[in-house]
Parts: C-alpha cells; structure tokens; sequence
C-alpha cells in the first residue's frame, strides 16, 4: 500500500471534488459524538486522525502493547504541532497555552476510557463530550484570538 502525505492527499480530495468526483467530508457530525475518543480519533479532522492513527497510535500501542501508550503518542504529536504553530506567531507563553488543550483532550480520552463512557446513556456521554471539549477550549480559542488580533 502506498503511503500518502496528508498535505497531498488534501490536494488529491481537493483536485477530485473540483473534477466532480465525491469527495468524503473532513468531519463527521462531531457535534455527534458520544466520547471525547470518538470526536477527535473519527469525527473531527478525518485526514489528520488517519495520519495519526497509522503513523503513531497503531505503532506505539503495538510496540508498547498499551492503547494507553499509543494516545499519548497521538496528542503529545497534536500537542507540539499546535503549540510550534503559535509559537511562531506569538511565542512561548500562548504556545503553551494552546498545547494545553490539546494536553488535556488526551487526559480526557484516557479518563473516559477507564470510566468506560461508551457505555453510559447516550445523553449522559454526550454531555460528558461536549464538557470535556468545550470546557477548556478557551486554551484554543484565546491564542488564535490573539493571533488575530482581538482583543
């Protein structure tokens, strides 16, 4: 099997739906999701948690025999890209803060799986998802609102 860098297969998916060609969506009703695994390792970003999972959650969680392993392995990955990203627009400080969400999505996913939240009710995992996500997302959003420049 060919391996595919995610930059190209975004100009592929891109150059197919401009041709006409049906293209999968980059997201799957994340608003659905009923697990803060699920959002980010199916619904959110499919090409990047594609990359993710092949290249480092599959490999670690095999070498290490730990799923545990193989999600740190995944968000200290997103961790550093999003930090390197705002650090090179606004340093050190918000570089750490935005890291910090992403720090924390992975605490969130190690969490639930000890609390086997798949298994809840539905409405119940679905406000635990959205908590989970949208509780510190200040972490995100105040780095790109100042990347921006609002105030």
């Amino acid at each position: 099997m060919t391996r595919i860098r995610p930059t190209w297969l975004f100009v592929r998916l891109a150059c197919l739906a401009l041709v006409g060609f049906d293209v999968a969506p980059m997201q799957r009703d994340p608003i659905l999701a009923r697990s803060v695994g699920e959002l980010w390792g199916e619904r959110w970003n499919r090409v990047v948690s594609t990359w993710l999972r092949r290249q480092l959650f599959v490999p670690v969680a095999r070498r290490t025999g730990s799923a545990s392993a193989g999600v740190v392995a995944a968000f200290a990955w997103s961790t550093f890209l999003h930090a390197f990203m705002v650090a090179a627009a606004l340093g050190l400080a918000p570089a750490a803060t935005m890291g910090s969400y992403f720090v924390v999505q992975g605490v969130g996913v190690l969490v639930e799986s000890r609390l086997t939240v798949h298994r809840w009710p539905r409405p119940l995992a679905h406000a635990w998802t959205i908590l989970w996500v949208v509780g510190p997302s200040w972490l995100f959003v105040g780095p790109l609102l100042e990347i921006f420049g609002v105030p």
